[in-house]
Parts: structure tokens; C-alpha cells; sequence
């Protein structure tokens, strides 16, 4: 538990938080100026498939079953339920960071195992 929430989530976190503004900046939107509906739809579809790319990856390294990309493809490729979620599919900057949180949450996990494990003693 400690590891997926302490070590695993703040990483899907960043990932997911970065994804959003790659797409309303890579859609032309400046500071200041209202968004766009569309750019603003696309963001969102990209922060969660950070989260949910992020979730397969903490699966995956706690060795968990997981149908999480059939569950990201409905919620985003799927127009009436991207609409009822206020999602779009990502652009490819957007997927690009997302895809980005699944060696992000490896990595995080691997380290942490590694300062993790004690020196051996040699005798």
C-alpha cells in the first residue's frame, strides 16, 4: 500500500498534471484568454488517460489483473460516453505524456525498491 500511494501515485499525479496544460498550450491557448471548448475537452482526455495509463502501470508492477486500457478506450473513443464524461480523445502531445506515466510509475516504483533493499553483509 505504501508504495502505491506514496511512491506510485504522486508520480501518476505529475504525469496527469502535466498532460492537461501540454494540450491547452499545444492548442494555441495563451494565458488569459478564455478556453477554447474543444482544446479544454481534449486536455481533460489526456489527463485521464495519464491516470488510467498510470493505474495499469501500478497494476502491473503489484502484479494485479487489470482491464483498464478497454476501460480508457470506451471512456474516450466512444463518443456518448466521452460526451457524458466531458472527455475527448487526446492529440498526440497529450497521448505522448500520458503514455509518459507508465514508465514514469515503473521507474518510481523501481527506484524505491531499490533504495528500498539493505546492503548484503558479507562475512
Amino acid at each position: 500500500m505504501f508504495r502505491a500511494f506514496v511512491i506510485m501515485a504522486p508520480v501518476e499525479a505529475l504525469f496527469s498534471m502535466a498532460a492537461f496544460p501540454v494540450v491547452l498550450f499545444g492548442g494555441g491557448w495563451v494565458r488569459g484568454e478564455p478556453w477554447d471548448g474543444g482544446v479544454v475537452l481534449t486536455a481533460s482526455g489526456a489527463a485521464f488517460a495519464a491516470v488510467v495509463l498510470g493505474q495499469l502501470a501500478t497494476a502491473f508492477a503489484c502484479r494485479s489483473a487489470t482491464s483498464e486500457l478497454a476501460a480508457l478506450a470506451l471512456f474516450l473513443y466512444v463518443p456518448p460516453v466521452a460526451a457524458a464524461l466531458g472527455q475527448a480523445p487526446p492529440p498526440v502531445p497529450g497521448l505522448v505524456v500520458a503514455l509518459s506515466a507508465i514508465p514514469g510509475v515503473l521507474l518510481a516504483d523501481w527506484l524505491h525498491k531499490r533504495l528500498r533493499q539493505r546492503p548484503e553483509q558479507t562475512s
